[in-house]
């Protein structure tokens, strides 16, 4: 029961409904410029220094998940005593169109804090270059007028190599710290168990809420059903052959 769950967890992964990602696990970011609030620029990976990094790739603009992103994030990570302690957060916008303005608004909104956390964003070749680094599929929606992507954080060693991802806007803070021992190891990946954990949990844009995948209980029936009529089958034919 327990394998086939995980299984059902990781094709849910793969589908449009988990919003997937290409896992870059090992690749280090590319040193591409940035902007903050204050109009400043620079390379991204002067914000590296001797801990690991969470980076968020949102939009400030986003009326749905990057909001839930942003507040799932701040709470965990105060509930750990981060970021400052033993990690460094940077939030980046992938919307061309956010200016240093609209960078400083966000930040406002969500109260965060000024030491540890960074807001950028950057130009166009320096988004995309970016995203293709990390692996996050990120695309406009001409009717919706949104851009529609993974609901993904990074985790990257001080060395700015991707150590391992989360999927999901409400992460625990078990998950988060062994996620940090990993980056600071310089280790890649995670656990079959975070995988699939956060895999089978989605986000509600109408209540705002994280939740339990009901798909994954619909593959799972039908997939305990067939594999209980194939057993059955077997089974009845096993018994007629030794009459």
């Amino acid at each position: 029961m327990l394998a086939v769950w995980w299984i059902l967890c990781q094709i849910a992964g793969w589908s449009d409904t988990a919003k997937p990602y290409t896992d870059h696990s090992g690749a280090v970011l590319p040193p591409i410029a940035v902007f903050d609030e204050q109009g400043d620029s620079f390379s991204l990976l002067s914000l590296f220094n001797t801990q690991p990094v969470l980076l968020l790739p949102i939009y400030t603009s986003c009326p749905h998940s990057c909001s839930a992103i942003t507040e799932g994030w701040k709470e965990a990570l105060e509930t750990l005593g981060e970021p400052g302690k033993s990690l460094t957060v940077i939030t980046f916008s992938f919307d061309h169109r956010d200016t240093p303005a609209d960078l400083k608004r966000f930040r406002r909104r969500w109260k965060l804090p000024v030491d540890s956390w960074y807001v950028v964003s950057a130009d166009s070749a320096a988004i995309d270059t970016l995203l293709a680094a990390i692996g996050m599929p990120v695309r406009w929606d001409d009717r919706l007028q949104i851009y529609t992507h993974p609901n993904l954080a990074v985790f990257l060693t001080a060395g700015a190599r991707i150590s391992s991802y989360y999927v999901g806007v409400s992460p625990d803070p078990g998950s988060i710290r062994k996620a940090i021992t990993a980056a600071s190891q310089n280790l890649q990946g995670i656990s079959w168990w975070d995988r699939a954990w956060t895999q089978c949990f989605v986000y509600d844009p109408v209540t705002g809420e994280i939740q339990f995948d009901v798909s994954i209980l619909i593959h799972l029936a039908a997939g305990i059903i067939v594999l209980s009529s194939l057993i059955f089958f077997f089974l009845r034919n096993r018994v007629r052959a030794a009459r």
